[in-house]
């Protein structure tokens, strides 16, 4: 939609420019093809900080949303997953060493 509203700015702006052209000389040409230009580029200005000010937003609700869902997404992991420490503790209370740990003869390094 904006770029819709921007071709039309600048349609706006190649017009005001025709009508100065052709103004040969004339005070009431050259002031209108002057005011369409004007209100061209404030149009223009305005669908720029538009679009921006709706991304901008668009963003800080997208990173919200974002965070939401993960924080709906921990609430759904079964209780013996979200304690990663109590998933690696062994019945005995001791934490598996990592295997990528071990030599050749299956002993772990110090």
């Amino acid at each position: 939609m904006a770029g819709v509203i921007a071709l039309f700015a600048i349609v706006g702006i190649m017009v005001g420019g025709i009508i100065l052209m052709t103004a040969y000389g004339q005070e009431e040409q050259i002031q209108k093809g002057k005011s369409i230009i004007g209100y061209s580029i404030i149009g223009l200005i305005f669908v720029i900080l538009s679009y921006v000010i709706v991304s901008f937003v668009q963003t800080i609700i997208y990173d919200i949303d974002i965070y939401n869902n993960a924080v709906n997404m921990d609430s759904s992991i079964s209780p013996d997953l979200q304690n990663q420490d109590t998933v690696l503790d062994q019945p005995d209370g001791t934490v598996p060493q990592n295997p990528i740990d071990q030599n050749l003869n299956g002993e772990y390094y110090s």
